[in-house]
């Protein structure tokens, strides 16, 4: 073929591969199949460290009754802060006994939930565990669904506990690196006292080792 011919026929070559490309890149389904691009990995690099600042926030409870700020707590008590989600088969597996030192421990230190982004959100990873516990959680699409499924978690898992829910920009969670679900505590200068290493694996350890610090620190 010519070089004038190849020019010419170039442009409709090109447009032709946009259209059968870009509708792949650019819509949230694939080969016609309602299959959703669903993320499915929202892990941060970890920044912080046994004695670095925590990182401030302020979040309203799952029934917006009340606003906590952490720094509030300041010059007072310890805080523990447990994030997850209802997706989350390690956050859930723990919540007993999460809840039986936050009932232990309350005259020394604060206990929040902070309710982050769901960890198995439904059309995302398949979590064997929630078929076969018949849990499928949609990831909310705005803050007032996300706190729906605070309150439901909350039900379902028979957590008393305070449950702050992060806002949908996952500020809270990316600031401690929490997804898909860890645990923290805070001294009472403010400062990072525990970081636990963060979910699946690192969550069951970590509330083990809630038990054993709040023990030292009462032992003081």
């Amino acid at each position: 073929m010519e070089m004038g011919n190849i020019q010419r026929c170039l442009p409709i070559v090109i447009v032709t591969l946009c259209l059968y490309v870009l509708p792949a890149i650019g819509q949230p389904y694939v080969s016609g199949q309602q299959i959703a691009h669903v993320k499915t990995d929202w892990r941060v690099t970890d920044k912080l460290r046994v004695g670095d600042e925590s990182p401030n926030f302020k979040l309203k409870t799952k029934d917006f009754t009340r606003e906590v700020e952490l720094s509030s707590f300041r010059g007072k008590r310890p805080v523990v802060l447990i994030f997850g989600s209802y997706s989350c088969p390690s956050f859930r597996s723990q919540a007993g006994l999460f809840e039986e030192m936050a009932s232990q421990y309350k005259d020394r230190a604060e206990f929040f939930i902070v309710y982050i982004r769901e960890s198995n959100a439904a059309g995302g990873k398949t979590s064997l565990i929630n078929e076969r516990e018949s849990i499928s959680i949609k990831d909310p699409q705005d803050y007032l669904q996300r706190t729906e499924v605070a309150k439901q978690c909350c039900s379902a898992l028979n957590i008393r506990t305070p449950c702050l829910v992060d806002r949908l920009d996952d500020a809270v969670a990316e600031a401690y690196a929490a997804w898909p679900d860890r645990i923290y505590i805070v001294d009472s200068d403010g400062k990072i006292a525990f970081v636990g290493r963060p979910g699946p694996s690192g969550f069951a350890p970590a509330v083990q080792s809630i038990d054993n610090w709040l023990k030292k620190q009462s032992a003081r």
